[in-house]
């Protein structure tokens, strides 16, 4: 099995005379059965002559298109016929709306606050093609069938942003976000980070984040039968009730006054769903940064 993704994207910011930033995106994404147009615009506006205050706006639209393999999952148009049995796919699409809203305060030269309040709206095919459900079940038989998520989901939360520089060497910062929509998920994540520099061309980093979610009002575990009557159900241990925890570090190096080298360790512990399924993750990353 083997899987490749194909993505780009690109920015252009634009400062006007009185320093506020107009910055437009686009983004692409494609695999082979799923692909993804995303568009992006973002204003920032600052308040005050001495510019320590700042009002940011941003959206952003995205198209995606999904394929659904009709021998595998029942939600084509016709899951029965000799088209659909040789493997064929069907086209299925969403949408995703998001907003932001963001306010930034420079406390003083050291350390600054953000507090942003975001939303989104999902419309379109919203399940996933490659799970099913176990519906039905007697004790004898039951029926495999597609899962069945609504066609709807709007979101909102609020997250807040510190950071403060305690002395030339030492960075601290720290992000809060609580996340709600009405799939029932409701989830907080806690992410710190703390930077060391060693000298002018090595520094360290250290990071922990915490994770916790809630389980989507339709979720039930892989042994749960659910109704031909209900109307949403879903077996996706995403949609589940667990926390989990990353610890992170990363070693950066100024090779020249264009490239940093960066080495990032993590380690990531994931408690059990209410299906009993749990992951725990070792990995190493590297990658050369060039600034110009």
């Amino acid at each position: 099995y083997s899987e490749g993704r194909r993505a780009g994207g690109g920015s252009i910011t634009v400062r006007m005379e009185n320093r506020d930033e107009l910055t437009l995106g686009e983004n692409y994404s494609g695999e082979s059965d799923f692909y993804s147009y995303e568009s992006s615009i973002a204003y920032l506006h600052f308040l005050g002559e001495a510019k320590n205050q700042m009002l940011g706006f941003g959206g952003s639209y995205q198209s995606n298109e999904i394929l659904v393999e009709c021998s595998y999952n029942g939600v084509c148009s016709d899951a029965n016929s000799a088209i659909t049995r040789s493997g064929a796919s069907e086209k299925m699409t969403n949408s995703v709306m998001s907003g932001e809203l963001s306010f930034r305060q420079n406390i003083n030269r050291d350390s600054y606050l953000k507090i942003a309040l975001f939303m989104s709206r999902d419309s379109g095919y919203l399940s996933n093609p490659y799970l099913n459900i176990v519906q039905d079940f007697d004790g004898l038989n039951a029926d495999i069938v597609a899962e069945r998520r609504p066609e709807t989901k709007s979101a909102n939360g609020v997250a807040l942003k510190y950071a403060n520089a305690f002395s030339e060497a030492w960075i601290g910062k720290l992000d809060y976000r609580y996340y709600s929509d009405d799939w029932g998920v409701t989830s907080q994540t806690i992410n710190t980070q703390l930077l060391y520099a060693l000298n002018d061309d090595y520094s360290l980093r250290l990071g922990v984040r915490h994770y916790a979610q809630e389980a989507a009002d339709f979720y039930g575990g892989e042994l749960n039968s659910f109704k031909m009557s209900d109307t949403f159900a879903s077996s996706d241990h995403r949609l589940a009730k667990y926390s989990s925890i990353l610890l992170k570090s990363g070693f950066d190096v100024k090779v020249s006054e264009s490239f940093t080298y960066n080495l990032d360790l993590a380690s990531y512990k994931q408690s059990a769903s209410t299906q009993g399924k749990k992951l725990e993750a070792l990995y190493l990353v590297t990658g050369l940064k060039y600034t110009f």
